[in-house]
């Protein structure tokens, strides 16, 4: 992962606070370990693991006011179903794989229907522009699809001010300045980017790589003279320089280079 630490640290315990939060509520599945991650570092890290008991679980402990929390009965989940402390006691439900209801949370509502349907983003702002749930979509999903030049125009949209998640999309924007299509590629050791090529990133864990290698595929048939370079994300680490100078926040990230230049992103 690209790492803020002290910038967002320092954001999250001064803009958003600690306060006792219980969670509690119904797990619909077989009784497990359910794990508590919390997304304050463009990634969801361990905060707690709770044990459900005949299909029900109970937490106590501080949150952060205002940030997103992921549940979910895998340790690692980059998807866990997510929330908000939202009062001094939250109530849900759980399914197996994701799926999450939140009883008596507005905040909680927009944030499941948002991610459980195919969001317009210039719906969200504009109803939502000083949302912390929309300072989160921004973050996380935003900067994965939008080019550059719309996540600009977006941004000078959001009125939250002085949150973690803006800090984290101001940042990534910056990053992004010279990461579309006219300005020069970053140099990749041993490829001539004065040839055609599609730069791929991806990792063997992520099922949008897998669909999308067909259409890769696909492409490079029909574009004999452009040649692939494929780098695993895991193998160069997120916060290397090399997925750093490219701005990567989610894989797969494609760039097509010819003559040096990026000429477009995706397929």
């Amino acid at each position: 992962m690209i790492r803020y630490p002290l910038t967002l640290l320092l954001a999250s315990l001064l803009v958003c606070g600690c306060k006792r939060t219980t969670v509690e509520g119904r797990w619909n599945g077989t009784d497990t370990t359910l794990y508590i991650t919390l997304y304050d570092d463009l990634g969801f890290s361990l905060l707690d693991s709770l044990q459900t008991r005949d299909g029900q679980f109970l937490w106590h402990g501080k949150m952060k006011k205002n940030l997103v929390y992921g549940i979910s009965e895998k340790r690692k989940d980059r998807h866990p179903a997510t929330f908000l402390p939202d009062g001094d006691t939250l109530h849900m439900q759980l399914w197996p794989g994701g799926g999450i209801t939140t009883q008596n949370s507005a905040i909680n509502s927009l944030l499941q229907q948002t991610l459980a349907t195919d969001f317009d983003a210039d719906t969200l702002i504009a109803r939502h522009a000083d949302s912390p749930v929309t300072a989160y979509i921004a973050a996380r999903l935003m900067t994965q699809t939008l080019p550059y030049d719309s996540l600009v125009l977006l941004r000078k949209r959001i009125t939250l001010t002085k949150h973690p998640y803006i800090d984290e999309l101001d940042t990534t924007i910056e990053e992004m300045r010279n990461i579309h299509p006219g300005c020069y590629a970053p140099p990749i050791e041993g490829v001539d980017l004065g040839d055609s090529t599609l730069v791929v990133f991806h990792a063997t864990w992520c099922p949008d790589c897998k669909a999308e290698w067909p259409h890769i595929t696909e492409y490079l048939s029909s574009h004999p003279a452009t040649r692939l370079v494929a780098l695993d994300i895991d193998s160069i680490h997120w916060n290397g320089d090399l997925a750093k100078a490219y701005a990567v926040r989610g894989v797969p990230a494609i760039f097509l280079v010819a003559d040096g230049k990026i000429v477009r992103t995706g397929l």
